[in-house]
């Protein structure tokens, strides 16, 4: 996927709920309450939006948050990434394995594919990174949206869940937009997933 790759990092901005990636070609609108987090909790940072505060969010430290960065990292270049936001903090700053983590991507490339084989190659080497995990995935079409579901539990200490990795693609003329949802088990974050695809936007 290197052909797909942006020249440059965006990053973007908020504009009241907002999300705007810098180049003003990709939206989408999150919940009220992760803007309240993000006046209320500046030592536990949920919104990630300039290309300087991407670099901080790339990789994780933390139960949940560095097995999610490792794998998606692993199947899809961080330079495309131009938003990382979430209901909370991320990583040495989460607090939680209850909330919703989500990354958005831009690729110029209409080509990229989540079933292709390059990327199914990917997907079926991801055991090998953390040989404790063993996941598993499912594809399937969720209206205009292409969807890859990783899952997989986690066990720390005294107490475990499942993790779920869910891949959201939806192809325009030239670009397409990619979000990944990072949660777990602990809570439904299906009304927040849904009012975000529905509200995001992508000019080619």
């Amino acid at each position: 996927m290197e052909d797909e790759k942006l020249n440059n990092k965006m990053g973007a901005v908020l504009k009241n709920r907002e999300i705007i990636s810098e180049d003003g070609k990709a939206s989408f609108v999150i919940p009220e309450k992760w803007i309240k987090w993000h006046n209320e909790n500046e030592t536990y940072p949920n919104l990630h939006l300039s290309i300087q505060e991407l670099s901080t969010v790339k990789n994780a430290e933390g139960e949940w948050d560095k097995e999610f960065a490792t794998y998606v990292n692993y199947l899809l270049p961080f330079e495309n990434c131009f938003a990382h936001v979430g209901a909370e903090g991320w990583g040495s700053k989460g607090l939680s394995f209850a909330d919703l983590q989500v990354r958005a991507y831009v690729f110029r490339s209409t080509s990229f594919d989540i079933s292709s084989n390059s990327f199914m190659k990917k997907l079926n080497e991801l055991p090998a990174l953390i040989k404790t995990i063993t996941p598993s995935y499912a594809f399937e079409k969720t209206g205009d949206w292409n969807r890859l579901l990783i899952s997989y539990r986690c066990t720390f200490i005294d107490y475990s869940a499942v993790a779920f990795i869910d891949f959201r693609v939806k192809s325009f003329d030239k670009n397409a937009l990619v979000f990944v949802f990072m949660f777990t088990d602990h809570t439904n974050h299906t009304i927040e997933i849904d009012n975000i695809l529905n509200s995001s936007t992508l000019k080619d």
